[in-house]
């Protein structure tokens, strides 16, 4: 969330890529990572100082931040068409315990959408115990998409009530995303 650029380095990497604002939605995401991108390909000296601190705010108040939040992976694509093997490779990537885990939030989403499918099929052809546990395991999984802006496994009853949107966040995650695929032409990000 911060960082200090000499003048030099700025200039030579020609700045932010401006592609990564859309001035009609007024959505802005990923012009700093791939800013970095740029700058470890350029083999510039990168130097962690530990003692500056930042004090960011709380990025996610309600449930219209989650879902204004959601709209920015539009961007994703452009970011993969660009730097396909560092997008693979370094963003999004959480370590739980042994596992390693690229984009989490996307897979969760992905498995959502195809629970909700697949509910959708057993209601249709009759399979109500089936319709049953899969409508028990989107709740759990809504629970894990809601973690991430919620930071907190353990719900409060306001944050359950407020968890009921992230049930379609899955739906609205996917439709930006595919419009960004549409606009890049990356495909292939789906996967």
């Amino acid at each position: 969330c911060n960082l200090f650029i000499r003048k030099v380095a700025l200039v030579a990497l020609g700045g932010y890529d401006p592609e990564f604002f859309d001035p009609r939605t007024g959505i802005y995401f990923r012009e700093d990572i791939e800013f970095g991108y740029r700058i470890l390909q350029r083999g510039f000296r990168i130097v962690k100082a530990a003692d500056v601190m930042v004090a960011h705010p709380r990025q996610f108040q309600s449930v219209r931040d989650a879902f204004r939040h959601v709209r920015r992976y539009y961007f994703d694509p452009l970011l993969y068409r660009k730097h396909p093997g560092a997008y693979r490779h370094s963003l999004e990537v959480k370590s739980i315990g042994p596992f390693t885990i690229h984009r989490p939030f996307h897979y969760l989403c992905s498995v959502y959408l195809l629970g909700f499918f697949l509910m959708c099929a057993a209601l249709v052809s009759g399979a109500y115990p089936s319709a049953v546990s899969l409508l028990i395991f989107l709740l759990l999984n809504s629970y894990g998409i809601g973690y991430r802006y919620h930071r907190s496994w353990i719900p409060r009853w306001r944050s359950v009530l407020q968890g009921t949107p992230f049930l379609i966040l899955p739906f609205y995650y996917y439709y930006w995303l595919l419009r960004g695929c549409r606009k890049f032409r990356r495909w292939a990000l789906l996967l």
